[in-house]
Parts: C-alpha cells; sequence; structure tokens
C-alpha cells in the first residue's frame, strides 16, 4: 500500500510518465539502429553487386566462398531492411541497391 502511495505521488509530479516515455525512445532508438546495422558479409554482397547487378546468388557465394544458404539469408535481411531488392524475373532479372533502408 505504501508503494502505491508513492507511485500515486510520483505520478502525479509527471515524473513517471516523463520516464516511462524516456526509456521507450531510447529502445525504438536502439531497435531502429540494430535494424539497420549490417555485417561484413553483406557490405561485400552489396559491393558485388554494385559491380554486377546481374549475379545470381550462387556466383556471390563462389566469389565470396560461402554457402549458397548464407548469401541468401543475408540478401533476404537486406531485402526486409530496404537496401536490397531484386526487379525482374528470376532468371533475366537483376539487383537493385534502393539506399540505407
Amino acid at each position: 500500500m505504501i508503494g502505491f502511495k508513492i507511485e500515486e505521488k510520483y505520478r502525479e509530479n509527471g515524473k513517471l510518465e516523463e520516464e516511462e516515455e524516456k526509456k521507450h525512445e531510447i529502445k525504438h532508438e536502439i531497435k531502429h539502429e540494430i535494424k539497420h546495422e549490417i555485417n561484413e558479409t553483406q557490405k561485400k554482397i552489396i559491393q558485388i553487386i554494385n559491380t554486377n547487378p546481374n549475379i545470381t546468388i550462387h556466383e556471390i557465394a563462389t566469389k565470396l566462398g560461402l554457402t549458397f544458404n548464407g548469401i541468401e539469408s543475408s540478401i533476404r535481411l537486406l531485402k526486409k531492411i530496404g537496401l536490397l531488392e531484386r526487379a525482374g524475373s528470376r532468371k533475366k532479372g537483376y539487383w537493385v541497391i534502393k539506399g540505407n533502408g
């Protein structure tokens, strides 16, 4: 009961709401930064695609010495965050680098 009264007093001053709002803003900023952070492999994929937009996932995997599944996973993330998209058909399509997502 005492804790409730203290919280009520704290809430009256508006400090609790301000504190909760600050926590929410900080969490949002952290999630936003993490969401758009890419690793070295993903940076290399972007560089390779930048020089050859028609490259296949298999060719990227060979160039980087990584598995098809690993490259596919990285590309999936790059698409999800808005840095990369595939235009055209699967066979005759090409990669489009979108920017900062």
